[in-house]
């Protein structure tokens, strides 16, 4: 009789073991679930530190200029009786003379002029944005 009793403790300790256990890893795989989530969501929204620098880089090179404007969707900006031009050369936004890189990995890139306003619009991994900058 001892080891019935012996005998029968010993599986109700196993199966609250078991159940214990059960709730543990239910518990756990929400948590990761909730992470994995969470992940997901921080790697899509990804922010281009490049194309925010670029930005700010030309419109304080449009405020400096003395004067700026599109020519043949080229952004031409005159300094100190001297001309630089930004344009699309080979994926890259650059300036000229030289060859400063401003924005690389582009699809097409262009600037226009409306109502006295100056706009950069781009295309990058099939999403076209338009700024402005002047």
């Amino acid at each position: 009789m001892i080891n019935e009793q012996n005998k029968r403790i010993k599986n109700g300790f196993t199966l609250v073991e078991l159940l214990l256990g059960m709730i543990l890893a239910t518990i756990i795989a929400s948590i990761c679930m909730l992470q994995a989530g969470v992940l997901v969501k921080g790697i899509q929204v990804k922010p281009d530190h490049q194309e925010q620098f670029a930005i700010l880089q030309i419109r304080e090179l449009v405020s400096l200029s003395a004067h700026a404007s599109v020519r043949d969707h080229d952004l031409v900006l005159y300094e100190n009786g001297e001309e630089e031009i930004l344009e699309f050369d080979q994926n890259r936004l650059v300036k000229r003379p030289g060859y400063e890189i401003f924005m690389e990995n582009l699809e097409d890139v262009y600037f226009e002029q409306k109502d006295q306003k100056l706009y950069l619009v781009f295309t990058k991994n099939k999403r076209t944005k338009t700024f402005q900058i002047g």
